[in-house]
């Protein structure tokens, strides 16, 4: 299960989506430490089928865990996956045409 929440700023649209098990956990490794709290990744479950049509609708997407990764690598070419404390992260930025 993935939860996700999309924001907006400046006439971007922020999508940011996590697997639900890793929702309020806290990752350190080394002097990087990260939280995944609710009041930025959201709390409302969303489908596959949901997950998709926001990641189609933002310009910029702040994903962790391996389920949401996963789901994302169906729509698009991901090769730069890092891991904190053993959790996949990847984000994904869309370049506009000018």
């Amino acid at each position: 299960m993935i939860v996700g929440k999309m924001h907006e700023l400046m006439g971007e649209k922020v999508l940011a989506a996590c697997d639900k098990d890793l929702l309020e956990k806290e990752f350190s490794q080394g002097d990087l430490s990260v939280k995944l709290g609710k009041n930025f990744y959201g709390e409302d479950v969303i489908s596959k089928e949901e997950l998709i049509a926001l990641l189609k609708e933002c310009t910029t997407a702040n994903l962790f865990g391996e389920e949401t990764i996963a789901v994302a690598r169906e729509l698009y070419e991901i090769t730069n996956v890092i891991t904190i404390a053993g959790i996949p992260h990847a984000q994904i930025f869309k370049i506009k045409d000018v």
